[in-house]
Formats: C-alpha cells, structure tokens, sequence
C-alpha cells in the first residue's frame, strides 16, 4: 500500500508499479482498503502483486490500514512525504487545490492545509514500515529509488 502526503508523488510512485506488472489501484479511501484486500485475497481481480494508492484522513484511516495489512500475507505500507516548500511548488505546477485548503487561493492557505495534513497523517507515518522523503526527488529518482528500497516488514516489493 502506497499512501502519504497529498502532493508527496503517491501517483508516480503508483505509475511506477504498474509500468512494472504490479495490478495497481489508485485512490482508494483508507476504509475500502479491507474489504478490497478480502476480494483480492479471494481471487478478484486474478493478480499476483498488487498496489493500492490509499488516500489516508486521520485516525480513522490507521485503522483501516492496520486491518489492511492484517488482511494480507505479505504487505507492507509505503508512506511517501516531503517538505512544505517542495509541496508548494508541486501545487503551483500544477494548478490543482490541495484537499485541506477549503478552497482558499493563495500560499498561506495552501502552507496551511499542509501543515494540517502533515499533523493527521503522523500516526499513519509512524505505523509505516517505509517511510520516503520525496522532497528533492524528480519523478525518474522517485522510481530508482522505488526499485531499490526494500520494505522493514516484507519481501512484496524486493524486486519492483
């Protein structure tokens, strides 16, 4: 499970396990990812490995996680952040509203927004058995280092 920051690159860490052969689900609520581990579990969708791009929002969605990964032989969670600044800039790329912002234009709103969602996910953070700081990472780093990482808690990805 790939699951981290908005803005901290989930989507190409995501691309990138697909590219590589891995049935990869993008943006699933925390609170699907259980019972979408028992269908895959019980042979639906027919895959060897699967990645779910998990959109994680508070305790709540630690929960969710941990009966993920008690769902799954071998799993892991993959927590991906980055600096505010490093956010920032990703946001003004590309134009979009970060989740939290509550719509309010401009940095201070957007630093804002980061700042909450950095404090609702460190529990999250501190239950992952990767955590990655994509900060200074372009998106062709972020997959070399993907391919080269290896999970604290299980072999599923060892060879991305």
């Amino acid at each position: 499970m790939v699951t981290g920051m908005s803005g901290a690159g989930r989507s190409v860490a995501a691309a990138h396990l697909e590219d590589l052969g891995w049935l990869t689900i993008s943006k699933v609520p925390a609170g699907l990812a259980p019972p979408l581990i028992d269908q895959i579990a019980a042979g639906e969708p027919a895959a060897g490995r699967v990645a779910l791009d998990v959109t994680v929002a508070g305790p709540a969605s630690l929960a969710a996680l941990d009966g993920a990964r008690a769902r799954a032989a071998r799993s892991c969670v993959i927590f991906l952040e980055a600096a505010t600044g490093a956010v920032v800039r990703r946001y003004n790329t590309t134009h979009r509203s970060h989740p939290l912002s509550g719509g309010g234009d401009g940095d201070q709103h957007l630093v804002a927004a980061i700042q909450r969602e950095r404090a609702l996910l460190e529990p999250v953070k501190a239950a992952a058995d990767m955590v990655l700081d994509t900060s200074q990472l372009s998106p062709q780093d972020m997959r070399q280092l993907l391919a080269v990482r290896t999970c604290n808690r299980c072999d599923a990805h060892r060879q991305l």
